[in-house]
Order: structure tokens, then sequence, then C-alpha cells
């Protein structure tokens, strides 16, 4: 067979293992599937504006509750921000330390005023209305809301925001308080908060939350 007959042939036997699969799995799946075949594995950023930019991420309870005495509002700033150097180009992301001196020591709540004196560009200000581990007496279970604003300092007002549904981990199920304990568990928690949170502003596998469910039997 010359070149230019299995040329020609090349899209019929494509077609044909599409047409297979409509049979073999079902419409709905093989077009997924196809789809996943021609798109590729990343769904785009939410908002890219983070790009180049000097960057401060500031996390803070809405309210008085156990979250703000635990220092997972400081460790959720620095897993959002090791994600964001990461995966967003050219990104300065100012040291969360110097962020959490300014909020925790100087009392300062502002975002615009934190970016100010910080010199940065944008702030990335992510509000936490709601967290909890706890399922039961016997169970965890990781329930967070949160809202997300991004502010362009020079500027003085909001330029993308964000408030997703309430992040729940594991998704399908809870987690035996035997086989975790409470700091372990609150950790994972923290680390998948701030995957979700840190994925709005880069490109992602489309099935990376498949496995957060695997995660939390580690």
């Amino acid at each position: 067979m010359d070149r230019r007959s299995l040329s020609l042939r090349w899209p019929w036997i494509v077609l044909s293992l599409v047409l297979l699969s409509l049979v073999a799995v079902g419409c709905k799946s093989a077009l997924q599937s196809f789809s996943i075949l021609y798109e590729g594995y990343d769904l785009p950023a939410e908002w890219e504006g983070l790009r180049g930019k000097k960057v401060a991420i500031v996390c803070k309870p809405l309210t008085s509750q156990e979250f703000s005495n635990t220092g997972a509002a400081r460790a959720l700033a620095e897993g959002i921000s090791e994600r964001l150097k990461a995966h967003v180009k050219n990104i300065q992301i100012i040291d969360p330390q110097k962020v959490a001196a300014l909020v925790d020591e100087k009392g300062m709540e502002d975002y615009l005023e934190i970016g100010k004196e910080l010199k940065a560009e944008k702030v990335v200000g992510i509000n936490i209305e709601s967290f909890g581990i706890l399922d039961g007496q016997t169970l965890f279970r990781g329930r967070s809301t949160v809202s997300i604003q991004v502010y362009d300092v020079a500027e003085k007002h909001v330029e993308w925001r964000k408030s997703p549904p309430q992040i729940e981990y594991p998704r399908m199920s809870s987690t035996p308080a035997a086989d975790s304990t409470e700091m372990e568990f609150r950790n994972r928690f923290v680390g998948v908060l701030a995957e979700q949170i840190a994925r709005f502003f880069y490109p992602h596998d489309r099935h990376d939350n498949f496995g957060d469910d695997a995660l939390s039997i580690r």
C-alpha cells in the first residue's frame, strides 16, 4: 500500500474507531473521550491577570473561630503562594511571612492598605467564611466556604472576584478519626483548599480532582 492510499484511508480509520466507541460505551461517554483527545486535558485559568505581577496573598477568617487559632490561615496563604509560584509565569510572590506580620502583628485588615505597604501590584484576598473538619464525633470531613477578590493596588479597585461553592474533602465520604490524627487531616484539607483556590489562576488537568478522595486514605 503506497503512502497516498494510506493517507486517504486514515480519516476513515479514525471515524470508524469513534463510531465503534459510540456503540461500545455509549454516545455521551465516547463524545467526552473524543473531546479530551481533541482539546487536551488542561482547563484554562479563569483569570490570568497575575502573570508577571508582584502579588501578595492574604487569607483571613471573617469570624472568630477555631480556624483562626490554629495557624491554618497562614498555612493556606503559604500553600496558595507555593502553587502560584510553580504554575504562573513570571509571578513574584511576596513572602507570606511578611504578609502575616502585617495582619497578625500590626493588625492591618484592609487589602489595599496591605498591598500598598508591601509595594504589591496585586493582592489576592481570600475571605474564609467558614471552615471545619469534624463530621460527628468519630469522622473527619473538611468543609470550607471562601470568597476571593483580586485587587489592583494602584487603581484601588477589585479586578476579579469569585465565590465558589463550598469546598468539601473528601467529596464522597468521610474519613474515620481512627485513620488520621486531627492535625494530619487538617493539614491535608488545607492543602486541598489551597489547590482549589490557586487553580483559578492557572491551567490544570481536568481530572486532578478525581484523586482528592484517594488522598484522604493515605
